[in-house]
């Protein structure tokens, strides 16, 4: 690991620039280490790859031969890739298929390996040792003779680039392999199939528990909590009209007010968990209910013969409330529109209104929640929001009939 920029680099590929970072760190001896396991490693299943083959023709051994190719590749990759390495090791649903990766690395990047760690261990000493050398013959040099001692002067001064050269090459093998490991999946498209299924079965569990729940709470609210507040409000106006002095009816006036404010706060609440409008009459029910005390006008154009799938309704619901929030804190809207169809099985809801405009969906929480929710339906959310052009709110959700 080493840094660059004051950033940590922890792979292979990114510790290549700049060249002295890459040579200070510790990089270029695993490249090496990586190239000469190739060739040892790479070689032998190269040579046995013959018997290994016919192993793998008996079904009994097949497994068995082939965990053995693996094996070995893993040897190799665990210098540059550990992590991948691992999941290969642990892997055991993809391992013939690994096992003739093995076969086409070691067939391709064994000789390719063998030819740069041998040109290296000749070209660089022969370099260094020129001036020596050319003392008692001429020598070549990449196919140039050298026979005097000035021109043997100048070839140790080439000998550190062409040392670059070789580390950079053995990088260069090194990361082939790894990109290639990284796009051999480790699981059959089969298993991935059966791994999407039990995760959009455990999701739709997952929405069915929220779904529980949320009713669970707008219930315990609505009919526990707010019945309690209309008790205690009826009690203190009862109590203000027979109060004997105008001290104790102030009080009580103050303390009925109040109780009317958090019954205001307290419907807030429910329509914001699951507004009974919403359950028991549909969308268009709960947004003209929603609209009543806007200060702003607003054009409605929702289906009212149609109700899509509860939670796409109750998703829609909490989309329009967003935007009729956000429009009348951040957009100084005058008017909005609001307007949903079904679309070629895709259920479409525009949120739109006349405001400043320059709206970021990243800076609040309110829309990043619900395009995760939207998300989890199959479904998206856009938000269009030009300066000076107004903000436009549109979710597309599939519909399963």
């Amino acid at each position: 690991m080493n840094r660059r920029g004051g950033i940590r680099t922890t792979s292979l590929g990114s510790s290549l620039y700049p060249p002295l970072g890459f040579v200070t760190s510790r990089w270029p001896w695993r490249a090496l280490l990586y190239c000469a396991s190739t060739v040892v490693v790479g070689g032998t299943v190269l040579i046995l790859s013959i018997p290994l083959l016919i192993v793998m023709s008996v079904p009994g051994w097949r497994d068995a031969a082939a965990r053995t190719i693996v094996t070995a590749e893993v040897s190799r990759l665990r210098v540059i890739e550990p992590a991948k390495a691992r999941a290969w090791n642990e892997s055991n649903t993809a391992v013939l298929r690994h096992a003739a990766y093995s076969l086409v690395v070691a067939a391709v990047l064994a000789p390719v390996a063998a030819a740069v760690l041998l040109g290296g261990a000749i070209a660089v000493p022969t370099l260094l040792a020129a001036p020596v050398l050319v003392r008692s013959d001429p020598i070549s040099v990449f196919s140039l003779q050298v026979t005097t001692m000035p021109a043997a002067l100048v070839l140790p001064v080439i000998a550190l680039p062409a040392a670059m050269l070789i580390l950079y090459l053995c990088a260069a093998i090194a990361i082939t392999n790894s990109e290639l490991a990284h796009t051999l999946p480790l699981r059959s498209t089969e298993e991935l199939e059966v791994e999407v299924d039990r995760l959009q079965t455990s999701r739709t569990g997952l929405l069915d528990a929220f779904d529980t729940e949320r009713a669970r709470i707008e219930g315990m609210l609505h009919d526990g909590v707010q019945h309690r507040l209309v008790a205690v409000g009826l009690s203190i106006g009862l109590a203000e009209q027979s109060a004997g002095d105008d001290r104790t009816r102030e009080l009580l006036r103050t303390a009925h007010r109040q109780v009317d404010e958090s019954m205001r706060e307290l419907r807030r609440t429910i329509r914001g968990i699951l507004p009974q409008a919403l359950t028991e009459s549909g969308l268009l029910a709960a947004t003209e209910d929603l609209l009543g005390e806007l200060p702003v006008d607003v054009s409605l154009s929702l289906p009212a013969d149609y109700r899509p799938p509860p939670r796409v309704e109750q998703v829609s619901y909490f989309v329009i409330s967003e935007a009729i929030t956000n429009s009348i804190k951040h957009a100084q809207a005058g008017t909005m529109s609001i307007t949903a169809a079904v679309i070629d099985d895709s259920w479409r809801l525009v949120v739109s209104d006349d405001g400043i405009g320059g709206a970021d969906p990243d800076s609040g929480r309110g829309l990043t929640g619900l395009s995760h929710r939207v998300g989890a339906l199959g479904g998206t959310i856009s938000v269009s929001s030009p300066p000076g052009g107004g903000t436009t709110v549109e979710m597309r959700c599939p519909i399963q009939h």
